[in-house]
């Protein structure tokens, strides 16, 4: 019994030992477990401290970046566009100098420089760190960051057109943020410069357009002048021999000279026409303010037309009430608005058609128009109505005389008055010009 306890006693304690190794040995691994894990997570930590570090650092670069650029695109003249790339990369960087220098193969073509006050660093940098041309032979060309100097080049697509330089006065580490976003703005700049070469071209072509513009004016006008003088003389002897002041004449010579003065006053208005377009472009033409009733203009202009509607069979109607009341404006400029709106009319509407004149008050002023049922305005041409010299396919085709500038002085005459010119049109249904002057016009010309 007691042989039997003792080897009893000596299991029990074997299994305790077994079952105690085996929880040491648990515990170590769970410790082990604990450590890795601890150490993993420690680590997992750090790299997602890291990258939200280089998040943040890169949304500051970017940040700086697009402050940088938006602060470069605000300014279209390539010098001071260059000012402010140079002055705003120095001092993002805290650089003691800036140049942005453009270049074309190995000339310079554009410099701008900035230093820091009181830094002791002119900003008069030299040539770029690296050779463009060196660089170029090897590919891309490539920035370079010296202690004290630092240099990336400015890029439109792959040409190569200059260089950002940094200067610092003391040796300096300079930093991936530093090279981020110089390389950025380089980048931005590249575009700006392109930007603000195409802006100075169209400046320069809108210049030269202008004076092109000015002196084709001042051609109008002298020629025009010009030719008042002889043809004032050819119409007083057409009226001389008409009148038979200088003999009598034959049937068939009245005919002929008839003809002569009727295209006389067609040149005498076209030459008025030129004369009165080209005031408006020197801002020379100006509007004789009076109070003026608009039923005495549009009488006066419907007996202006009448000799156009000799041999023309066309129902004519004048609806403008008695009570219409007045318009403060220039009354001989606005009967020729009129006899423009019915000379276009009679033209433009074949025998058998119908024109009306009507007049009303609204509540801005007074409202004028001239409907007909004549051939109508392509709707793709009625934009360009008012343009001078234009005239449209359908008075092409079927060959109606015109200049192209009565309604271009038409619009001009009412724009003086302060108002405002509509035109409803369709081909083959006629078309109504609407003329809406106010009471009192704001001003006595014509800008």
């Amino acid at each position: 019994m007691q042989q039997a306890s003792a080897a009893d006693l000596t299991a029990r304690v074997a299994l305790l030992e077994r079952r105690l190794e085996r929880e040491r040995s648990a515990r170590r691994t769970a410790e082990e477990i604990g450590e890795r894990a601890t150490s993993e997570l420690f680590e997992a930590v750090q790299n997602l401290q890291r990258a939200q570090a280089e998040i943040q650092g890169r949304a500051d670069q970017a940040r700086t970046v697009t402050e940088l650029a938006r602060e470069v695109r605000r300014e279209l003249d390539l010098d001071g566009l260059l000012q402010r790339a140079a002055r705003g990369l120095g001092e993002a960087l805290g650089a003691d100098s800036c140049t942005v220098r453009l270049t074309a193969g190995d000339r310079a073509t554009a410099l701008a420089r900035w230093a820091r006050p009181g830094s002791g660093c002119d900003g008069s940098a030299g040539t770029p760190l690296g050779d463009p041309a060196a660089e170029l032979a090897g590919g891309s060309p490539a920035g370079r960051w010296a202690s004290t100097r630092a240099a990336t080049p400015v890029l439109v697509g792959e040409q190569l057109v200059g260089w950002l330089e940094l200067e610092s006065s003391q040796p300096r580490s300079w930093t991936e943020r530093d090279v981020a976003i110089a390389e950025g703005l380089a980048r931005e700049l590249g575009a700006a410069v392109s930007q603000a070469r195409v802006y100075a071209d169209q400046q320069a072509t809108v210049e030269r357009l202008r004076e092109l513009d000015l002196a084709k004016t001042e051609f109008v006008s002298t020629v025009s002048h010009e030719l008042r003088t002889p043809l004032t003389s050819i119409t007083g002897y057409l009226e001389m021999l008409l009148e038979e002041a200088l003999g009598e004449l034959t049937p068939h010579q009245v005919k002929a000279l008839t003809v002569i003065d009727r295209n006389a006053q067609r040149l005498q208005l076209l030459i008025g026409d030129l004369l009165t377009l080209s005031g408006v472009d020197a801002g020379a033409f100006r509007l004789d303010l009076a109070p003026v009733h608009l039923g005495t203009v549009v009488a006066d202009a419907c007996a202006a037309v009448r000799p156009l509607l000799e041999r023309r069979v066309l129902d004519i109607a004048v609806e403008v009430p008695d009570d219409l009341g007045v318009v403060h404006g220039d009354g001989t400029q606005l009967e020729r608005v009129v006899s423009n709106l019915l000379t276009n009319a009679v033209k433009f509407t074949p025998d058998g058609g119908r024109i009306r004149v009507a007049a009303a008050d609204d509540e801005h002023g007074v409202s004028l128009s001239v409907a007909d049922t004549g051939c109508g305005i392509p709707l793709d041409e009625q934009d360009r109505l008012f343009t001078r010299f234009f005239r449209s396919t359908i008075s092409q085709e079927q060959e109606i005389q015109g200049s192209g500038l009565g309604l271009a002085i038409t619009k001009a005459i009412v724009d003086g008055h302060g108002g405002g010119v509509d035109v409803e049109s369709a081909p083959a249904a006629g078309t109504t010009v609407t003329v809406r002057l106010p009471r009192h016009p704001p001003a006595a010309g014509v800008a």
